[in-house]
């Protein structure tokens, strides 16, 4: 099973992605902003982050340009709902997929499937 961070300043997604995720055996490490999630991905091994783009104090390209720095960085995920326009420069910064919000269950699954996990 998979380690993973989901950093969102919306506690929706977080418990959309606990119901979703948890079942399953996978590990989920949950940040309203990124820089409380900077501890986390700095710290643990993990295998994906999902990263929402608009947060309070660091946002999540902050944090993608810091993650995509670190010796095998984990699998990225950008979604953004308002900031939708900036998840296609995510993938030229290292995102390997990016979701637009609302987000569901099955595109959660989905995006698993897509990375391999």
């Amino acid at each position: 099973m998979a380690n993973i961070l989901v950093m969102d300043d919306d506690g929706d997604i977080l418990e959309l992605f606990k119901y979703t995720l948890e079942p399953l055996g996978h590990t989920l490490f949950t940040e309203t902003n990124a820089d409380l999630g900077a501890k986390i991905y700095l710290n643990e091994k993990l295998d994906i982050i999902f990263t929402d783009l608009l947060m309070p104090q660091k946002d999540g390209i902050e944090a993608l340009l810091e993650i995509s720095h670190l010796a095998n960085p984990p699998k990225i995920v950008t979604m953004s709902g308002e900031g939708s326009e900036y998840l296609d420069v995510t993938k030229d910064l290292g995102a390997e997929i990016t979701l637009t919000k609302p987000l569901t269950r099955d595109m959660i699954l989905t995006t698993l499937d897509t990375l391999g996990v």
